[in-house]
């Protein structure tokens, strides 16, 4: 069994035996979401209603895509540019895509588990020895949970499963560029969702509960500080315009509360100084 704390403006997803855990929430939500039927969940833990209140400078949509076969660069450059992504190359082997991201420094490398002459995971390893910022994710058919874990220990940022849907590709490579977004509500519930539906979910078997939201300071007032409210107001829109179901929560008050979210049973351990519950 592994544990992962997830830190605040992150998400995390999880397998059976995994345990995701969510830290000191005050005003912050715990939004956790699990399939039961596959078995696998995910944790945001959001800081922010809505990313209209971001400042930081978006990165540059450029994309290099790795693979030799044709027909799925053709697939996917022509997801990417209907997106107003920029397709900056695509290559066919390990060495023409060293050489070319060196001259054009993508923001995000997609490449193939199984590229030439070796496989994909060997050539993003020396990608990291040539820019250790490097963004890059591995192109893969449905793998089992070790194998993905064996590509996210190795380098890759994130997997991207095939079939290579609008959904997941638009999905994953904004998820890689815009991870300082997900302390927002309105970019961490979708990024969350697709991460899910990449890895095998269905969207209509996922359900969510939703622990804090909490209003520390009750000598504050005003709508507008009322942080945690807010977080809530914004979660439940976005989860009722994506059609998922609030199956069980522990929101409000003035408690900071811990999250352990049991993505096998999908029970979910809430911690507060008042003692234990599991909803």
């Amino acid at each position: 069994m592994s544990e992962t704390v997830v830190g605040i403006g992150d998400i995390c997803i999880g397998y059976e035996n995994d345990t995701l855990i969510a830290l000191g929430l005050g005003s912050c939500i715990g939004l956790i979401l699990h399939d039961p039927v596959k078995k696998i969940g995910g944790l945001a833990h959001i800081m922010l209603p809505d990313s209209i209140e971001a400042t930081f400078k978006m990165p540059e949509r450029k994309v290099m895509i790795a693979d030799k076969d044709h027909s799925t660069r053709k697939v996917i450059k022509n997801i990417l540019l209907s997106n107003k992504f920029e397709v900056v190359m695509e290559t066919e082997e390990k060495g023409q895509t060293l050489a070319h991201y060196s001259k054009l420094k993508p923001s995000v490398s997609l490449v193939s588990a199984f590229l030439p002459p070796t496989d994909g995971l060997d050539t993003i390893k020396t990608l990291m020895n040539l820019d250790n910022q490097v963004k890059a994710v591995v192109m893969s058919p449905p793998v089992e949970k070790d194998t993905i874990l064996n590509y996210l220990t190795n380098g890759a940022q994130e997997v991207l499963l095939n079939p290579f849907t609008e959904q997941k590709v638009v999905g994953v490579v904004e998820f890689i560029l815009y991870r300082k977004l997900l302390k927002f509500a309105d970019r961490a519930i979708p990024a969350i969702v697709t991460l899910m539906m990449n890895r095998g979910s269905n969207q209509r078997d996922i359900v969510a509960k939703v622990v804090g939201g909490a209003h520390l300071f009750s000598t504050i007032t005003g709508e507008e500080m009322q942080i945690g409210k807010r977080n809530l107001d914004a979660v439940e829109r976005k989860l009722k315009q994506l059609g998922i179901n609030v199956v069980a929560s522990d929101v409000g008050s003035n408690i900071g509360r811990t999250a352990r979210f049991d993505v096998g049973t999908g029970i979910v351990g809430v911690k507060t100084k008042d003692g234990e519950k599991n909803i």
